[in-house]
């Protein structure tokens, strides 16, 4: 399932079917990922669409809106999609409580050995000489 997620659009556009749960028409989320990415080829948006359909997120209605009488995809959130928003939601949730997390670490007794650290972003290590 995450390796869904970190597809790209994917998110975006499970928000926004999400958001308006009557659903929107294809040409509706391209113009809204425009507004918010700048210019996104139309193919980009196929493939998010694609895999939110395939794993069953979002589904699709073919809609005649004119008199020529040509559909139009037209796509609405299903219960596996607004269950997977949930799981998004909380992701988002626990990102959010873990960045404010300050780790810290006590080492008591001998000190005496090196430590490598590449990456420690709120990581404190206080070392206590032992008695």
């Amino acid at each position: 399932m995450i390796e869904i997620f970190n597809q790209k659009f994917v998110k975006d556009i499970l928000t926004l079917v999400f958001e308006n749960s009557e659903g929107m028409f294809f040409t509706d989320l391209q113009d809204k990922l425009t507004e918010t990415y700048g210019s996104i080829h139309q193919s980009a948006v196929s493939r998010a669409i694609s895999t939110l359909f395939q794993n069953r997120m979002i589904e699709k209605l073919e809609v005649r809106v004119d008199q020529k009488n040509i559909p139009k995809s037209f796509y609405r959130i299903t219960e596996t999609g607004k269950f997977a928003f949930k799981i998004l939601e909380m992701d988002k949730e626990l990102d959010e409580e873990v960045k404010g997390v300050k780790f810290h670490n006590e080492i008591n007794g001998d000190v005496g050995q090196v430590i490598n650290i590449d990456k420690a972003d709120s990581l404190e290590i206080n070392f206590k000489k032992g008695k």
